[in-house]
């Protein structure tokens, strides 16, 4: 909930917008030590955004796989952010 001038607004995110408020507010004080803590979340096999373990056998298809090499993001957080941003 927000406070605006004595008015409260409730704002409920889409889980995309979760992932991705979430990951502004997590890495825009400093960048570079949060793009480090990215990869060494990935070569933990720990989603850099839920800290989920992330196991092969999780991941559904082919296309998935290749997303977790590239960003480390697990099946779930794949979903809420690319499902949720384009179809809801």
């Amino acid at each position: 909930m927000v406070k605006i001038k004595e008015q409260q607004i409730q704002w409920e995110p889409k889980a995309a917008e979760n992932i991705a408020v979430r990951f502004v507010l997590k890495f825009m004080n400093n960048p570079i030590d949060g793009l480090e803590e990215l990869f060494q979340a990935k070569e933990k096999g720990i989603c850099p955004f839920c800290t989920r373990e992330v196991k092969e056998e999780d991941l559904k298809n082919e296309l998935s796989k290749k997303e977790y090499n590239i960003s480390g993001l697990c099946q779930r957080c794949q979903d809420d952010f690319f499902i949720s941003a384009f179809y809801e």
